[in-house]
């Protein structure tokens, strides 16, 4: 699409005025060139930190030449494309601010950011690409990284010798790019996806939480639309901008799965929500929701900060983990004919 090919032209050395004129707007987009224009201004708010000052000068020169093009059709201007403008020069002032203070007073200004990595062997060849990417153009922000930015992995087959290997591996070749990276055996062997990694790092590192701590899952890819969403929040938290910008911000779920338990049968589910909610919430309820009214996210990439993190209590968590990583949360919550654990030798 339009910006995939905007992409290729800034990765490349073309000059500005060729670029432009290797785009036939008038013949394109014409019929919707304020559509185009706002497309352009939001890719503008989301690179307002991480973009060099050439490549946002040929966003901004991107943006107006869409818009002289649409104003010539006398297309209607939208309202909201004034208020759009005016948030992403903003965002960009604030920006340009905030890492000139960053880089004198470094690394004061740096927030410590916590990535949460569950890892069984999976080909995360997407992280390392995304962490390995250096812009010359982004050295002072490749060095907060690596002042603020670790990650946690944890091995949730260390029984595997594969496995456990890819995950050294991993270490060793991002040691150089982040703060630190470790290593953590986590026996899940019941398989419970993110949940126990996630769980086993908010048990363990309950009175050390970094003030950001990002949760990721090692198939990030196919459960966002884009990928690039988990670096750039990233690089905003590390930079202390996000919270610079948005001082209430304590959580933000970065991917767009939810699910609804319409699959259970309506007396299983009532008893696994009611067993589940008195044994981590220690409440007794009556009655339980319906299953319509209930949904959860799926395959979750999360940013939280410490301070929500720490709402709920460390027992709180450890009950939770330890339920997740049991075999009896199966036995309550999964289809009949979908659980094949062997226990005692059954």
């Amino acid at each position: 699409d339009l910006f995939d090919g905007l992409a290729h032209f800034l990765r490349t050395n073309i000059t500005t005025l060729r670029f432009l004129e290797s785009l036939t707007y008038a013949s394109e987009f014409w019929p919707c060139g304020w559509a185009v224009a706002a497309t352009t201004l939001m890719s503008m708010e989301q690179q307002s930190l991480l973009s060099s000052e050439e490549e946002w000068q040929i966003l901004h020169t991107f943006y107006h030449h869409v818009a002289n093009y649409a104003s010539a059709a006398h297309e209607t201007k939208p309202r909201e494309i004034n208020e759009l403008y005016t948030r992403v020069n903003y965002l960009r002032n604030m920006a340009t601010k905030h890492l000139s203070t960053t880089i004198n007073q470094y690394p004061s200004m740096l927030s410590e950011v916590d990535i949460v990595l569950p890892y069984c062997g999976e080909d995360v060849t997407w992280l390392l690409d995304m962490l390995n990417t250096t812009n010359s153009q982004e050295v002072i922000r490749d060095r907060i990284i690596q002042s603020s930015v670790s990650l946690w992995i944890y091995n949730k087959c260390p029984d595997r010798v594969a496995a456990t290997r890819s995950a050294e591996g991993l270490r060793e070749r991002l040691l150089h790019v982040l703060k630190d990276v470790t290593v953590i055996p986590s026996y899940d062997w019941i398989r419970g996806d993110e949940c126990t990694g996630y769980l086993h790092f908010l048990t363990q590192q309950y009175d050390h939480y970094a003030r950001w701590t990002l949760f990721i899952h090692p198939d990030s890819p196919e459960h966002m639309p884009k990928v690039n969403i988990i670096m750039d929040v990233m690089k905003w938290a590390a930079t202390g901008l996000l919270e610079a910008l948005h001082p209430r911000l304590r959580f933000a779920h970065l991917s767009h799965n939810f699910l609804s338990p319409f699959w259970a049968r309506a007396d299983r589910y009532r008893t696994a929500f009611k067993e589940l909610y008195s044994d981590v919430m220690n409440i007794q309820l009556r009655m339980a929701p319906e299953a319509a009214e209930l949904s959860t996210y799926c395959c979750t990439q999360l940013l939280v900060q410490d301070d929500a993190l720490r709402v709920r209590s460390f027992d709180y968590y450890e009950r939770l983990y330890n339920r997740t990583n049991s075999v009896e949360i199966y036995k309550v919550i999964t289809r009949p004919f979908e659980v094949v654990i062997q226990v005692d030798g059954e």
